[in-house]
């Protein structure tokens, strides 16, 4: 393969997903950023195939550290296709592999997350398996979990059998299956899209902005041939079960390949500050009517699938009617898996970007700032 051909366009379709999963996690190892499905870590290290070194699920290895050094690990199984049913042996072995992770020591004691990444949602993904992964984050106890989920028209009958079936695939793997069991490893799990296989792929689009962002200005215009590149790198290390440091991928990009990389712009510091201001942000967001949660998840899949066609929307109507509810569980949704930026009249900084980006101690262009955040 020569260093202008896309793995993309070659190679089984297990492998092009692997390849560009695998890339799009070496983009943060090179910027010095974080990864999607690790907001507020920053990426040290990346791995494949690595089972022989106890990670379970092993396509791709995620690890970094937050801002106060604590670390923190992304195991992630690519399934191009997967059904989350009872039937479905493709998600059998995902759960046995997640409950082998759920295993060790440090699952419990230390920032570890757990994923499948697909090829294409769904609107059952969207609008009930990602509901549930949201209840299971939000409720610190498997009771309260349970208790909304089993309530009478608080739950769809698709959220319920999910669960169902993951719990029988950890009975099947021998793995403890109780309800505090499962809703633990549920408020790990995660299921992340990557469309890069949809034309005009969201996913493809980002990651060249950010590869744009890794050269230096002279060299911007061999952005997407750095893209190729990095999914070629993943797959080769793939083949071998590999891993790597920043050092030794910028290496192979500046003397195998011939790149001039810019300087590393790790935005971590800013990063956190603006987390602290979606975060204040969206408390003012009143989502209960007298102390009662009301369902929106139908709303929000819309919301999720809508974005999935294009890279804005915009939700209208009457006042009262609950569009700041629907936007709180839509960021909610999202900020498990990357940062947000949520802003709210009044509660910005005046003075345009300059005064805002030395409020976020943020040293480069809005536009920069706002390409690095959409990449994860």
């Amino acid at each position: 393969m020569n260093s202008t051909t896309s793995p993309a366009a070659t190679g089984p379709a297990g492998s092009r997903l692997e390849g560009h999963v695998g890339a799009q996690y070496l983009l943060p190892l090179l910027s010095g950023g974080e990864a999607r499905g690790l907001p507020g870590v920053m990426v040290t290290g990346v791995a494949f195939q690595r089972a022989g070194f106890n990670n379970p699920m092993d396509d791709v290895i995620v690890i970094g550290h937050d801002h106060q050094g604590r670390p923190a690990t992304l195991e992630l199984q690519a399934k191009r296709t997967i059904a989350f049913t009872a039937r479905d042996h493709i998600f059998a072995e995902v759960v046995a592999l997640a409950c082998r992770a759920v295993a060790k020591p440090e699952f419990e004691t230390t920032r570890y997350e757990l994923a499948v990444a697909i090829a294409r949602t769904s609107t059952k993904i969207e609008q009930h398996i990602q509901e549930v992964l949201k209840w299971a984050r939000e409720y610190h106890d498997a009771e309260g979990f349970f208790r909304r989920l089993n309530q009478p028209g608080a739950s769809h009958l698709a959220m319920r059998d999910f669960v169902g079936a993951f719990r029988d695939h950890m009975r099947e793997a021998s793995a403890a299956h109780d309800d505090r069991s499962v809703r633990l490893l549920l408020s790990r799990f995660q299921v992340l899209a990557f469309d890069f296989e949809q034309p005009g792929s969201i996913c493809n689009l980002l990651a060249h902005d950010r590869c744009v962002m890794q050269l230096v200005p002279q060299d911007a215009m061999r952005a997407g041939e750095l893209w190729d590149s990095l999914q070629q790198i993943a797959l080769q290390v793939d083949a071998v079960g590999g891993g790597m440091d920043a050092t030794t991928l910028r290496e192979r990009l500046t003397s195998e390949r011939g790149y001039r990389l810019a300087g590393n712009r790790s935005l971590h510091i800013a990063r956190e500050q603006l987390a602290g201001i979606a975060e204040n942000t969206l408390a003012t967001i009143d989502s209960r009517v007298h102390g009662v949660a009301i369902e929106r998840g139908s709303l929000v899949a819309t919301a999720l699938s809508n974005l999935e066609q294009g890279r804005y929307l915009e939700i209208l109507g009457a006042g009262g009617v609950g569009k700041s509810g629907i936007l709180k569980d839509l960021a909610q949704r999202i900020g498990f898996e990357s940062r947000l930026f949520v802003i709210a009249p009044h509660r910005i900084t005046g003075g345009g970007w300059v005064a805002l980006a030395s409020l976020l101690g943020c040293q480069v262009s809005a536009h920069e700032f706002l390409t690095d955040l959409a990449g994860d």
